[in-house]
């Protein structure tokens, strides 16, 4: 998954707190709302059995926040826990993989019965296509993004 965002590394610093040995991830203060309470944990699980964490009206699983909050960069692909226990967010248990379609950031492509949903920098398209038809239209939607 490619994920874009508008936070700052240093504004999600500020807001929350990570500790890599338990692996908790708190709110370091009050925000509106009562799920942001200072010192409550970030988050709530959801039904995929990930906590999810909404910051500044973006959701961001809680692995992909400590990976921010760790390193600084915005995960280009999936961090997953090693253990498979999507709830023990300790830094040695998280393993970050690196998204397939690096090289084409902003392209997605989904498979649907009898076409295929493409998005490109948030512009979604659907086309219903057989699959040569819609691989020659990412190449070309490739060439518009980096001109």
């Amino acid at each position: 998954m490619i994920k874009s965002t508008k936070l700052k590394h240093e504004d999600v610093i500020k807001r929350l707190k990570y500790n890599p040995l338990t692996g908790e991830l708190r709110w370091t203060h009050s925000l509106d709302n009562s799920n942001s309470a200072k010192g409550k944990i970030a988050g709530g699980l959801y039904s995929h059995g990930s906590f999810v964490v909404s910051i500044s009206g973006e959701r961001w699983t809680a692995q992909q926040l400590i990976y921010f909050i760790m390193t600084g960069d915005v995960p280009q692909g999936r961090v997953a826990n090693i253990n498979k226990n999507t709830e023990d967010n300790r830094w040695g248990n998280l393993e970050y993989k690196p998204a397939k379609n690096k090289g084409i950031k902003g392209i997605h492509a989904h498979g649907f019965s009898g076409g295929f949903k493409v998005a490109v920098n948030g512009e979604r398209a659907c086309y219903r296509a057989n699959f040569e038809d819609a691989v020659k239209e990412l190449k070309r939607l490739t060439k518009e993004t980096k001109e």
